[in-house]
């Protein structure tokens, strides 16, 4: 068992009024909205799509029909093993990904 203690603040009468002041303003929840430039939107926009699981599948069985289809190709392989074209793209798509979601991250941390 802990035995509970209660720790009695004295504060001013100032401090107090203020005190009563912020609990009836309550300023958690009364944030002013922030006017977003067209760029903080599209940021805001491609980190809640490119972090959420439909993102996720959809590359998935994108990457799944892009392996299959140059391992069963019989004539023509755009892109044989070990998938030097895949490779490049998945690098340019993580290339602008990564800072527009850091962009997203660093605004959402000023907040």
């Amino acid at each position: 068992m802990t035995n509970e203690q209660t720790h009695k603040v004295h504060l001013s009468p100032e401090d107090q009024e203020r005190l009563r002041e912020l609990r009836t303003q309550k300023p958690a929840r009364n944030l002013p909205k922030l006017a977003l430039t067209p760029g903080a939107m599209l940021a805001d926009r491609v980190a809640e799509t490119v972090g959420s699981w439909c993102f996720i599948i959809i590359q998935s069985v994108l990457l799944g029909i892009w392996i299959m289809l140059n391992m069963i190709a019989f004539i023509r392989h755009w892109d044989p093993y070990p998938f030097i074209l895949l490779n490049l793209v998945l690098s340019f798509q993580a290339a602008y990904a990564a800072p527009i979601i850091m962009m997203s991250q660093n605004r959402q941390s000023e907040i």
